[in-house]
């Protein structure tokens, strides 16, 4: 069954390459590219999206080794988010849906906020989310994520973004993320979390995408995303949201 690809003309949004970045006052949206000039180019993310856009017939998109647990995750405080990866035993991929070839999973990394209502940097119909998870893939072709970055081709990488509703049941694998967080408050501190399946974080339907080109959403917004942002949201329970919105030292994310 085919899937449908959600053709967007919404207008973009810059992103801060700051680690200290914000979305009020002089951390504003309007003030972030007089802070870094590679966060001024034509193709910034995160955009708001509409429903009310194209819908076109995709090859449905393909999880390779979605469903298989590592043997070890690890997670750090990067200085701008929590970042997720896995061990190199287990190669998680996406391929088709509209995808130029078959993209390696690198890392994911999660943004929110101090309110359950905000959080997320993607919106819907001008509705935000509470939290959202980027899982982030590199074009195989490239040996590593910074082979594919350095190279300044516009698809280089392959990011999906999911959105997260509240609701009353557990998400295990959030909840294997979240129980971690007091340990890494601060930039560079590591922990492990127990392995699962990255597949889990993914919503039930991934028929209906966004996609657009877009950039990263951290520094240096290098312009070589392909974005699929799902229209499914997944959950989390409100327990899990306040822990994550009670360990940021800001809104959307750790700092340095």
């Amino acid at each position: 069954m085919l899937g449908h690809l959600l053709i967007l003309f919404s207008a973009f949004l810059a992103y801060s390459a700051e680690s200290h970045w914000g979305y009020n006052g002089g951390q504003g949206q309007e003030n972030w590219c007089n802070v870094e000039s590679t966060c001024c180019g034509p193709r910034q993310s995160p955009i708001a999206l509409t429903t009310t856009t194209t819908y076109v017939p995709v090859s449905p998109l393909k999880f390779t080794n979605y469903k298989s647990t590592p043997k070890s995750v690890t997670m750090e405080n990067n200085g701008h988010s929590v970042k997720i990866e896995f061990s190199k035993d287990v190669q998680p991929s996406i391929s088709g849906g509209g995808l130029n070839g078959t993209y390696n999973f690198d890392s994911l990394h999660f943004h929110w906020g101090k309110q359950n209502n905000l959080g997320s940097e993607h919106i819907i119909d001008h509705k935000p989310a509470p939290m959202e998870v980027h899982v982030v893939h590199y074009n195989s072709k490239f040996a590593s994520l910074g082979d594919a970055v350095s190279s300044g081709e516009g698809d280089a990488l392959a990011v999906l973004g999911i959105l997260y509703k509240v609701v009353f049941a557990i998400n295990t694998s959030v909840n294997n993320i979240a129980d971690q967080l007091l340990h890494v408050k601060f930039a560079g501190q590591t922990t492990p979390v127990k392995p699962f399946v990255l597949g889990t974080l993914v919503p039930k339907s991934t028929k209906v995408f966004f996609r657009y080109l877009g950039s990263l959403t951290t520094p240096g917004c290098n312009e070589d995303v392909v974005w699929t942002v799902f229209k499914e949201q997944s959950t989390v329970n409100i327990g899990q949201v306040s822990i994550y919105a009670q360990e940021s030292h800001s809104s959307h994310c750790y700092t340095v």
